[in-house]
């Protein structure tokens, strides 16, 4: 009880004083701590073993309602590898949160000191994460909401199939993003489990459909974290910088995954970041998204976030485009797009519209 009610007088207190929303992460929490803050896995060490267990260890606290928990990347205790966080840096980028952290006097594991094939890996996959901000950024208001999981094992999201019960290899951020990691040392492949469905790599690759949960072999070289993305889900992204700040001030732009029958959709949430009770006091927009008959329409069915007005978008990816479209538009203005056969994937720019208008990129 001594973490809750230190983690919760934290937030009162700097609340009242800052005027402005906290951020607290402890290391000593209890069920319902996710109300006033995070949680970090403790002093882990620099092995494999405990970069496995991290996703546990992730699972099961967004389980107890404390959503934003993550372990200290590349091992707290002990000297890591070039290897070993390399691995770690792309598995925990997608923590809900990311952290590389380790202790005094041990060697320092930044991702500078490594190599620049390293670095790239690394490079490349805090931008994916930061181009997820409006996707993650929605989950947690979900969380905040109505208690639902950021971090998930696949059997929340395919509850009747008993043989995701023990995948702890894997996990979801949402229902749309399924993260498959390198978790033991020298590999170069990963085995994956996939549910039933339509799953797009977030590289230009051709779509995997299942009728059932099938098992594969992805190939997984030093650089590669495979990621890939639910038929179904319209995920809202940002084009990625250095800082959540700077990110938050570019065009949103959506990942559309058609599913089977070549629908899906999708929500975003946006908000100042800083007030308090934004929600609560309805000063936040929120969108809904759909996508059918070779549409995608945007609606802001709340408009409630002062900054919306300056918030645009022009254009992103669809998943699952079985022919070349000759013209795509944005409210009937043309757009420019390219179309690769094999992936299925078309991938669209159009000329920037505000984001708080209905919109309808159609294309033919």
């Amino acid at each position: 009880m001594f973490g809750i009610s230190e983690v919760n007088v934290s937030f009162t207190m700097l609340a009242n004083i800052r005027k402005k929303r906290p951020f607290i992460i402890s290391r000593s929490t209890f069920p319902s701590s996710g109300r006033y803050g995070g949680h970090w896995l403790g002093d882990n060490n620099s092995e494999w073993p405990e970069m496995h267990s991290s996703i546990t260890g992730i699972l099961n606290f967004n389980m107890f309602g404390i959503p934003m928990v993550g372990a200290d990347i590349c091992g707290f205790n002990g000297n890591t590898t070039e290897e070993l966080c390399t691995r770690w840096m792309q598995l925990g980028a997608f923590y809900p949160f990311s952290r590389n952290h380790n202790s005094l006097y041990m060697n320092d594991q930044d991702p500078a000191v490594f190599s620049s094939a390293s670095q790239e890996s690394s490079r490349n996959a805090l931008l994916i994460r930061y181009s997820l901000l409006p996707y993650l950024y929605t989950l947690f208001h979900k969380a905040h909401v109505n208690g639902s999981m950021v971090a998930r094992p696949l059997f929340f999201n395919f509850p009747r199939d008993p043989s995701l019960y023990e995948v702890d290899t894997q996990f979801m951020l949402g229902g749309a993003v399924l993260v498959s990691p390198v978790l033991t040392q020298g590999a170069t492949s990963v085995s994956a489990s996939f549910p039933p469905g339509r799953w797009y790599s977030i590289t230009p690759e051709p779509p995997l459909t299942f009728n059932k949960t099938t098992s594969m072999v992805l190939d997984a070289p030093l650089g590669k974290i495979n990621l890939h993305l639910r038929g179904g889900y319209i995920v809202p992204t940002m084009i990625p910088e250095t800082t959540t700040t700077e990110t938050a001030q570019n065009p949103v732009l959506l990942v559309v995954s058609l599913d089977e029958s070549g629908t899906a959709k999708g929500h975003m949430y946006w908000d100042d970041g800083d007030d308090i009770d934004s929600y609560e006091n309805g000063k936040y927009s929120w969108w809904s998204f759909t996508a059918q008959n070779n549409s995608v329409v945007s609606s802001i069915e709340h408009d409630g976030f002062s900054g919306s007005s300056k918030m645009v978008f022009y254009g992103g990816t669809v998943n699952g485009v079985t022919t070349k479209p000759s013209s795509v538009t944005l409210n009937g203005q043309d757009c420019t797009h390219t179309y690769l056969e094999d992936a299925q994937l078309l991938d669209i720019a159009c000329p920037k519209l505000p984001f708080n208008k209905s919109l309808v990129l159609h294309w033919i």
